[in-house]
């Protein structure tokens, strides 16, 4: 068969089984028909759900026993990075912060609400796609001017854990980001280190109290309360609960959770550094040499 007989015979055959061909012709011999939905990268590729052994950049570290393994994230201000070095680390720029969500995106992880959370620990299971809670803290006003409008750019959901007497994030703004999607978690009404309070009354305002305001303005119940400075006694895990919080969050090194013990599960603090962020998602707990730009 000649080349020009080819060509015809390629181009009659595809034609039969795609519509609204795209000819590109490399002279002078063959042509070549690029079905349009190709030719337009229409097609999506299928996500893999299935995959939570699957593609770590970071060896994963050995899962502690009795767990559900869900990293948990921590993010205090998403700003630019201060010349302070002193501060730096409670900062992640919004160009590192959109480069980690970019990153979640590529690995396919699945990023958890509370409720989804809370069933997924409660199955004493490991998810079977890659799955990721992410955290902010303070209620700095950065994490709605930055993080709020990058986290629905990515479809993405985030525990905003407010002190609701400290928080520099309006009564309108937190209303604005709960009708969004974003959850509303609480940091107690002064940030205050409840281990050295002794006063019971100031206790539960700080924890009960902080509950029903955030109620209030944002319209959905809290549920999960957060731990300033991570510290807590006994007390106030009693206190906790009693106040109707369904889970409560400190600090830690483990991207595990224990499936039974709710009042004080680990985070694991994000630095503005990506190759940190990623060892991270490994399990992989190290304070970073250097900082992304």
């Amino acid at each position: 068969m000649s080349a020009s007989a080819l060509g015809f015979a390629l181009k009659s055959d595809l034609n039969r089984y795609f519509p609204a061909p795209i000819v590109i012709t490399f002279t002078p011999i063959v042509t070549i028909i690029i079905p349009t939905e190709i030719a337009d990268n229409t097609v999506t590729p299928t996500l893999n759900n299935d995959n939570f052994g699957l593609d770590y950049d970071y060896p994963s570290t050995v899962q502690a026993k009795g767990s559900v393994r869900i990293p948990v994230l921590t993010y205090h201000h998403i700003a630019p990075l201060p010349d302070n070095p002193n501060t730096r680390d409670y900062y992640v720029s919004p160009t590192i912060f959109e480069q980690q969500l970019i990153y979640l995106k590529q690995k396919n992880y699945k990023v958890l609400t509370i409720d989804e959370f809370i069933a997924q620990v409660d199955s004493g299971k490991n998810p079977t796609q890659k799955s990721v809670l992410l955290t902010f803290d303070d209620g700095n006003y950065d994490n709605y001017q930055y993080a709020f409008p990058l986290l629905k750019k990515y479809g993405y959901v985030g525990v905003f854990f407010i002190p609701t007497n400290k928080t520099t994030i309006g009564r309108t703004q937190l209303k604005e980001m709960a009708d969004a999607g974003m959850i509303i978690g609480s940091h107690s009404k002064n940030h205050i280190d409840l281990m050295k309070e002794t006063d019971n009354v100031v206790l539960v305002s700080e924890i009960s109290g902080s509950r029903q305001i955030l109620q209030n303005i944002s319209g959905q119940p809290v549920k999960a309360f957060c731990y300033p400075g991570c510290v807590y006694s006994s007390q106030d895990v009693r206190d906790v609960k009693s106040a109707g919080y369904s889970l409560a969050f400190s600090c830690g090194t483990s991207i595990d959770q224990k499936t039974k013990i709710m009042d004080a599960l680990p985070r694991m603090h994000v630095y503005n550094d990506m190759e940190n962020f990623k060892k991270i998602l490994s399990g992989t707990w190290e304070y970073p040499t250097h900082y992304s730009d």
